[in-house]
């Protein structure tokens, strides 16, 4: 199961916290009104694996790292401020006024083409104050000094942080991202 979530980490992570959300429904809510109230929550419980066998070089990255989990260390040199993610649009048709909720898929969004009540075609408009937002934030990790050849530059990648990892560093820190 490891090799398959290094290998395959955009299919098997959401396969996880999926799972682990059953089971703390079937496990903990008593009740149909908590578990109707625990599916009305858009954060629910996320599989964050840690401590990878292999620590990966920023240097040695290569194409072939693409779509693979891999641990990476080094110092945080750089931190945007708050940016607001859409993860589901809200989109109302301008003729009927039905509100139809999309779910972002890997950035991209699937505008309704045909109102599903009245079936106006293109009739939709985004609706920005009904659209679910998450945090995001820019982190730029650089190489730490020891790691850095003689001489040379040291190498640096952008990292993207959402939810509840937004501000949980600060330039300066050393931190591993898994």
């Amino acid at each position: 199961m490891s090799n398959q979530l290094v290998q395959y980490p955009q299919e098997i992570v959401p396969i996880m916290d999926m799972q682990i959300n059953a089971v703390y429904q079937e496990r903990c809510l008593a009740t149909e009104e908590e578990q109707i109230a625990y599916n009305a929550i858009h954060t629910k419980i996320q599989i964050r694996p840690f401590n990878l066998k292999r620590v990966s070089q920023m240097r040695a990255l290569d194409p072939l790292a693409i779509d693979s989990l891999l641990s990476l260390q080094g110092m945080v040199v750089r931190c945007s401020p708050l940016v607001p993610d859409l993860k589901i649009a809200a989109f109302v048709c301008q003729m009927c006024g039905h509100v139809l909720e999309v779910t972002v898929d890997r950035g991209k969004i699937a505008e309704p083409p045909q109102c599903e009540t009245c079936q106006t075609k293109n009739s939709h408009k985004l609706v920005h104050n009904r659209s679910i937002y998450s945090n995001k934030q820019v982190v730029r990790l650089q190489e730490t000094p020891d790691e850095v050849p003689a001489g040379e530059t040291p190498a640096s990648i952008v990292l993207l942080v959402y939810d509840n990892l937004v501000d949980g560093m600060r330039p300066g820190d050393r931190v591993s991202i898994g």
